[in-house]
This record gives C-alpha cells, sequence and structure tokens, in this order.
C-alpha cells in the first residue's frame, strides 16, 4: 500500500519513515510520498535517506497519488483540511496529536469519515502501548491516579494542546470519559489538573522540563508505573496497518472529538 505524509517537521515524520521504509515492519506498506512544506529542508532529507520517491507540491496530489495518508504536522490547526480531503477521497488517515486543536473541527472529520465510509485513527502514539492496559487493570473504585509528562503551555505549536494531548488521552483511557469535573492551575509552566470521576480521581501534572513518563496509581497500595515509550510509533503503526486492512475504524469515532473538547476544558479553567 502507498502511504502518502504530509508534513516532515515534526519528529514523528521521521519515526514512522524509518518504521515503513527503512525497518520494513509492515511489508507491503511503504511512504512513496510526502509533502513537507512545513520544513522543506527536512523533506529532502527525509526522501534522500528513507527512499521517499515522490515529494508533492500540495496536500491534494499527496492525497491522490497514494492510498492512505498520513498527517504529522505539529500543529493541531492544519490537521482538519487535509483530514477531511483524504476522508472525501476514500483513503485512510492517520491524524497525529493533537486531532485538531478545535472541536468544531475534529466533530467535521468525524462527521465525514461517516458519510464517507472511511477510517481514520490518530491522536497520541502512548495509548497504544501495551503496558497502558496493565496500568488500566490496576485501577479500582476508590484510588487516584496521577500521570506526569511532558507539556508545554506556551509552545509555538499550539500551546498546552500540542504535548498535553497525551497525558489527556492518557487520562480518558486510562480512567474513563464519564469525569464530572475539571479544574486546572498553572504555576510558572507547571499546570496541575485535577479530574473528577464517580468513583476515582485524576491527577496530571505537566511541565515543559518533563522527560519520562511517569505514573502513579494510589489505592490500598501505591503501584509506580515508569512508562518506555521507545517504541510507541511502531504500535500506533500497527494500529494504523490494520485499519487499512480492515477498512474499519478501531475506535468509537466520537473519542476523538472528546479529546480535544477535554483539552479546552482544561486550557478553560488554568486561563480563567
Amino acid at each position: 500500500m502507498r502511504v502518502g505524509l504530509i508534513g516532515a517537521e515534526n519528529f514523528h515524520s521521521r519515526a514512522f519513515s524509518d518504521i515503513f521504509n527503512r525497518r520494513k515492519l509492515f511489508p507491503g506498506f511503504e511512504i512513496t510520498a510526502i509533502y513537507g512544506e512545513d520544513d522543506p529542508e527536512k523533506c529532502a532529507a527525509l526522501c534522500e535517506e528513507f527512499g521517499i520517491s515522490q515529494s508533492c507540491a500540495s496536500e491534494q496530489e499527496l492525497i491522490d497519488t497514494c492510498d492512505a495518508v498520513m498527517i504529522t504536522y505539529r500543529r493541531g490547526s492544519m490537521h482538519a483540511a487535509p483530514a477531511i480531503a483524504a476522508l472525501r477521497a476514500g483513503k485512510p488517515v492517520f491524524i497525529d496529536k493533537p486531532f485538531t486543536c478545535d472541536v468544531a473541527e475534529a466533530q467535521k472529520i468525524v462527521d465525514t469519515a461517516r458519510e464517507t465510509g472511511t477510517p481514520f485513527c490518530g491522536g497520541s502514539t502512548l495509548k497504544n502501548l501495551p503496558v497502558i492496559e496493565e496500568i488500566r487493570s490496576a485501577i479500582v473504585p476508590g484510588c487516584t491516579v496521577s500521570i506526569d509528562y511532558n507539556a508545554d503551555p506556551e509552545s509555538p505549536f499550539g500551546g498546552f494542546y500540542f504535548y498535553g494531548a497525551h497525558a489527556a488521552e492518557l487520562c480518558l483511557i486510562l480512567c474513563g470519559e464519564n469525569y464530572s469535573e475539571v479544574h486546572a492551575r498553572r504555576a510558572g509552566q507547571e499546570i496541575v489538573t485535577d479530574v473528577t470521576y464517580p468513583d476515582r480521581q485524576c491527577v496530571l501534572i505537566t511541565s515543559p522540563i518533563k522527560e519520562d513518563l511517569d505514573i502513579r496509581v494510589s489505592g490500598a497500595r501505591v503501584q509506580d508505573f515508569k512508562v518506555t515509550i521507545d517504541e510507541a510509533y511502531r504500535y500506533k503503526a500497527e494500529v494504523f496497518v490494520q485499519m487499512c486492512q480492515d477498512r474499519k475504524l478501531t475506535r468509537d469515532p466520537a473519542y476523538y472529538v472528546k479529546t480535544v473538547s477535554f483539552m479546552d476544558e482544561i486550557v478553560k479553567s488554568y486561563t480563567k
């Protein structure tokens, strides 16, 4: 399957090129084209290093020439337009994190996928790590889950949304979408968010100086998980490949809209 890559600036474009074109972990899938006007120098380097044969002049040219599309722009504000165009062309799509930075755009992607019957997946790569299921099994009523990871509220690529998407999605995956309250506070560059559920609590602690992903489940006993994220791209690529082969959604599309509205609540809370 010919895969097209939209976006060259983000490290993720290199990670996926390595998985599909150098390591060849998924036979039959190859990145054959790229549109990289967000960073033409990196785009050229990716073509040379990974044997990407076509550098396209527009998003639409790439969509027209490939069987499936991966959107890796750093800015979530740039994701909706090419995602919708690809879905309308019948091409399965991966949309990097943050899915979008706007709830209406996220809903439009979901609506387009439903109208066309074309599948998509995306968001944080971390939710697909196998250890996430182990952590979820440790969460019981009455416990508190803390997620400590990187995010910069002043990021030039969309503020908190750019990297805060990881912690936000992990909260929803581990604890559920049925939270009742969100209270966030900012101290310098650190954001602490308390998320209240009917039978549990989740605390998100993010700052731009945090490198490792640490998750703690506190209940009758305390369990600490230092999550290794090195292979996150491979697991996400596996989800993408399966989606393309089955031409089926890998999760309820409403989840993706919820991730954006959840981040909206966090940002509104610490900026009010």
